[in-house]
């Protein structure tokens, strides 16, 4: 599965590591077919049909934390939807562009996305 899903998009972008444990645990045994997918079919209709109709604006304009929008800046693959103004909608909103990855940042530089989740603890007086 690995060496298939590396050579094609949207996998041919992610870290390896990160690629490798997708093809170990996105799968389960089926007794109908080999394999399925881990995550129900259902329940990945209801993560995306939920996200159909939220408003996450007025939500985002009472945060009173930071807030890092991280939006991938290539167009390969599956780009990010992201509007660059996004962070601007959270009182302390910072927009963080990301060159070299597309819509999966956490998939294609999940090393990025650790360093920012960081930096958000320390700004918080969570890590020291």
């Amino acid at each position: 599965m690995f060496k298939s899903y590396r050579k094609r998009p949207p996998f041919d972008t992610w870290d390896p590591a990160t690629l490798h444990d997708y093809c170990d645990h996105a799968l389960v045994r089926d007794g109908e077919a080999p394999f399925a997918l881990a995550c129900l079919p259902e329940v990945e209709a209801a993560t995306f049909a939920a996200t159909m109709d939220t408003n996450p604006w007025p939500g985002m304009a009472r945060l009173g934390i930071p807030v890092a929008v991280m939006r991938g800046l290539s167009d390969h693959g599956l780009p990010s939807t992201t509007d660059p103004r996004t962070a601007s909608a959270a009182p302390h909103g910072y927009d963080v562009p990301i060159p070299g990855v597309n819509h999966f940042i956490p998939m294609e530089r999940p090393d990025r996305v650790a360093d920012e989740v960081s930096r958000l603890a320390r700004r918080l007086n969570i890590l020291g």
